[in-house]
């Protein structure tokens, strides 16, 4: 079991602020700064083409795949590594072979990096988008999905924490009913993964994209997606680089596809961003612990919604028992933003969100009672 005095040690920001806003960005920790910092000086200082550089660049690969396929219980070779969840998405979505008149459905809580996708193979395949009204995402989710499901429906994109309601959505059931149907799920795991116990055979889900720069504390432009082993030979690459080819004889313009998920890895990644996001999944894995930070962030959001409720006024929207690492919350007589900047004015960082228009708070398993305790003064001094 980790110590949160430790943890917080390691994470230098969160001593200067009250720090609730891990869903936009996870704090850095001091070690992952130093993998960074280390990689760029070995660029500086030993040049960017030498192969002691790749190597420790397909190492600290490496060491990114196994530990995302540890924390969500992947089979190895299923785990690729991406710039962002929303690359994650583009592989689910843009990899499959669609044909127009071919239909796609999305919850209407969902967030941009899994609707964008959808968009695009619209417009370049006259493929159908449908929205799917699950309310809060407190009620019988799957119940509506599958309802929404008709004859030419292949996919459904939906998140696993709403970025919006910060609801858990039942994945799970959803990809039980969408299966019964031959409907693959696609899930946006940018809420979820490092924040809430994951197993992607339990969920039986199809993708999983996850970012690396949330909840698992690690560097901007890194994250990962999981793409189920029997599904990995028909998904073709959305785009194709050096580093998803097997071989390639470009003489005879003949090539083969890496055969595991690295096939949708294009290459040109940030190689200090790489390291840092290595250190950060090792320190959350080994030194904090995947199961105490869970544990630390999900009774961090029981504590801080019961502080929220002894304020006159406010609000909580999340679904009460669905939460997970975020609280969707409005405070009445006052704009997001308004809210926003008071806390700000305490030193409290949280952020607003448009759709609804609220303000959001996120719970890291970093955060100690003083944190809660300086979010629910900062608003009872507006009210």
């Amino acid at each position: 079991m980790a110590d949160l005095a430790a943890v917080r040690a390691a994470l230098p920001a969160v001593g200067r602020m009250h720090y609730l806003n891990t869903g936009t960005c996870g704090p850095l920790p001091a070690g992952t700064a130093e993998a960074m910092r280390a990689a760029a000086e070995r660029e500086v200082t030993e040049g960017r083409i030498g192969m002691a550089g790749f190597m420790a660049l397909f190492e600290s690969l490496a060491s990114v795949r196994a530990r995302y396929e540890q924390m969500v219980h992947a089979p190895a070779g299923s785990v690729a590594v991406t710039h962002h969840t929303t690359e994650g998405m583009n592989v689910a979505i843009a990899g499959q072979r669609w044909r127009p008149g071919d239909e796609v459905l999305a919850t209407d809580i969902e967030h941009i990096g899994g609707l964008a996708p959808l968009y695009l193979v619209a417009e370049r395949y006259g493929v159908a988008v449908r929205r799917v009204d699950i309310g809060d995402g407190g009620g019988d989710v799957a119940g509506k999905v599958e309802a929404a499901i008709g004859p030419r429906t292949r996919l459904v994109s939906i998140s696993h924490v709403s970025y919006s309601t910060g609801a858990t959505l039942p994945i799970a059931e959803v990809a039980a009913a969408c299966h019964r149907h031959g409907v693959l799920v696609a899930v946006d795991a940018a809420q979820s993964a490092g924040a809430i116990p994951v197993d992607v055979a339990a969920l039986d889900c199809d993708f999983y994209a996850m970012p690396g720069q949330k909840w698992v504390c690690g560097p901007e432009g890194t994250g990962a997606v999981y793409v189920r082993p029997e599904l990995i030979p028909g998904t073709l690459p959305p785009a194709l680089g050096g580093f998803g080819l097997a071989e390639h004889d470009d003489a005879a313009l003949t090539y083969r596809i890496q055969p595991d998920a690295r096939r949708f890895e294009v290459g040109s990644v940030y190689r200090p961003g790489i390291a840092g996001l290595a250190e950060s999944l090792r320190w959350r894995l080994e030194d904090v612990g995947l199961d105490w930070g869970y544990e630390q962030i999900r009774a961090n959001a029981r504590r801080c919604r019961a502080l929220l409720e002894e304020v006159r006024g406010v609000t909580v929207h999340t679904p009460p028992g669905r939460e997970a690492g975020l609280l969707v919350l409005s405070v009445a007589g006052l704009t997001p933003q308004q809210v926003v900047d008071a806390c700000a004015a305490h030193n409290v960082v949280i952020r607003t969100i448009a759709r609804p228009a609220a303000v959001r708070v996120s719970t890291g398993f970093y955060n100690d009672e003083a944190d809660l305790v300086a979010l629910r003064d900062a608003i009872a001094a507006m009210r």
